[in-house]
């Protein structure tokens, strides 16, 4: 099973979900998409706000990418002090400018 979201017209793969994923991972994600319209990102693992994350000192591996669709980029990576994996989908702009301000100046 897969959860796609439909972000500026076209379909972005979130995560696949095996058969004990689905029964317990999937709803807590479901549960999150309405609220990800609004914010403007959609978080699967992390924090919860992706600002959050430049609270504690970032792996180099840390990147924002590109998706399939124009305008929402993938922003995934650890921390250095302690294992904190994150990743999110976003598509906020504005957030995604100053995500990429705060990635150039570390």
């Amino acid at each position: 099973m897969e959860l796609m979201l439909k972000i500026n017209g076209g379909l972005v793969f979130v995560r696949r979900y095996d058969r004990v994923d689905a029964e317990l991972v999937l709803p807590e994600h479901i549960k999150q998409v309405e609220g990800a319209f609004e914010r403007g990102y959609f978080c699967l693992r992390g924090k919860g706000d992706p600002l959050e994350e430049f609270s504690d000192p970032l792996e180099d591996l840390t990147k924002m990418e590109d998706t399939e669709v124009e305008g929402v980029k993938r922003f995934s990576g650890d921390h250095r002090r302690y294992s904190g994996v994150f990743n999110y989908l976003i598509w906020n702009r504005e957030l995604i400018e100053e995500i990429e301000k705060r990635l150039k100046r570390r």
